[in-house]
């Protein structure tokens, strides 16, 4: 039976007092004492392997793209490896750097080698057949298995269908930092992981984590382009804007 009354359209915002309420869960959450971080000295040291490891060119790019046969190795024509991977990879890390460990470049350049650093939660059989990249978060510690969903605060998703050899360089570079650095990571209660996708959690996390540790070399003056928490209409301040900025290197 056809209708011609239509169906009401979604309002754009809540009304203010929902919002504000919203706003005041999201500042409550990124200063909970229960909630796993890491300190500030591990989250800066984080910092500097991101960057490192992208200088290292013999080291290959996680690249969040499930759907192109995770844990192979795809040659870039810049000669850089790449390989698509889930979000075990940033899993991987935060989990690291939650517990306190620094890891050194070498001692990644090791764990890859050994093909210790999961690339997926679990690899279908078709993918096994052809994956150079075979670990899995099994036998990890993965945070899904103690309740907690691992959200980023810049969106990490490639919205292209563009092959990932075909993408530019620094585009595949920018993915990468903002993919395995602990300092756009926090951790939500899984049964509540909605939460970590709305633009106010990404807001009060975001400037929490810069709170937590930035050296002036991270301080990137202007806004950033690169995604959600960039937004005028959250009101950040410029220091939680800089902060985001995670296209800058040392």
């Amino acid at each position: 039976m056809n209708d011609d009354r239509g169906f009401p359209y979604a309002s754009k915002s809540l009304q203010p007092e929902m919002a504000e309420l919203v706003r005041q869960l999201a500042r409550l959450w990124a200063v909970e004492p229960t909630r796993p971080r890491p300190t500030g000295v591990v989250i800066e040291h984080w910092d500097r392997l991101v960057d490192a490891w992208l200088i290292e060119r013999s080291m290959p790019l996680y690249v969040r793209k499930s759907a192109n046969d995770r844990g192979s190795v795809i040659r870039h024509p810049s000669g850089r490896d790449i390989v698509p991977t889930d979000n075990s990879p940033a899993q991987w890390a935060f989990t690291l750097a939650v517990r306190g460990e620094r890891p050194s470049l070498e001692d990644v350049r090791r764990l890859i080698k050994e093909d210790q650093v999961p690339v997926a939660m679990i690899l279908k059989q078709r993918e096994k057949s052809i994956a150079t990249h075979t670990c899995t978060l099994k036998g990890h510690m993965n945070p899904n298995a103690y309740g907690w969903k691992v959200a980023h605060i810049e969106p990490v998703g490639l919205s292209n269908r563009t092959p990932l050899s075909e993408l530019r360089e620094d585009t595949l570079q920018q993915h990468f930092r903002k993919l395995m650095t602990p300092r756009n990571m926090f951790a939500i209660p899984i049964r509540y992981a909605g939460l970590g996708e709305l633009p106010e959690f990404c807001e009060a996390i975001s400037a929490e984590q810069c709170d937590l540790g930035t050296s002036d070399q991270r301080k990137i003056s202007g806004v950033s382009s690169l995604g959600i928490c960039d937004q005028s209409s959250l009101g950040m301040n410029d220091r939680a804007r800089m902060c985001a900025h995670f296209s800058g290197a040392y």
